[in-house]
């Protein structure tokens, strides 16, 4: 189910049920200045990608690089909206990938799978290439 498919917040409050309070939940914070990498990789996304095109776009686009760093990253096949797992050793990302599947289970239900047969298994690495 995707974001777009709610007019509101009162819709998916009332779809899942959810209830929420207002407050200073994280107290007093630092404050973070973004990397330059990121800063970088915005600016050039906002000015050659329509990042309001779609719930991908906006991941890939922005949330992505804020959730990126040394390590590997999980993105789980066959499920309904998106989960991540990540970890400073594969095994590390596929344990919180499993974690992250079962919360998204115990919290959609298993109208969360997707009915088409899923990949079994799929690596995907990075290369760069010196030009």
């Amino acid at each position: 189910m995707a974001f777009s498919d709610f007019k509101a917040i009162p819709d998916v409050q009332e779809k899942f049920r959810i209830t929420y309070a207002a407050g200073n939940f994280l107290g007093s914070v630092e404050s973070l200045q973004p990397s330059a990498q990121f800063l970088s990789e915005l600016e050039f996304s906002m000015e050659y990608i329509d990042i309001y095109a779609s719930e991908g776009a906006r991941c890939e686009s922005v949330i992505y690089p804020i959730l990126r760093k040394e390590g590997y990253i999980a993105y789980p096949l066959g499920l309904k909206g998106v989960v991540v797992g990540e970890g400073d050793t594969y095994e590390d990302a596929v344990a919180d990938a499993t974690s992250a599947i079962k919360f998204h289970i115990e919290t959609f239900g298993t109208e969360a799978l997707e009915i088409e047969e899923p990949a079994l298994d799929v690596f995907i690495t990075e290369a760069g290439v010196a030009v």
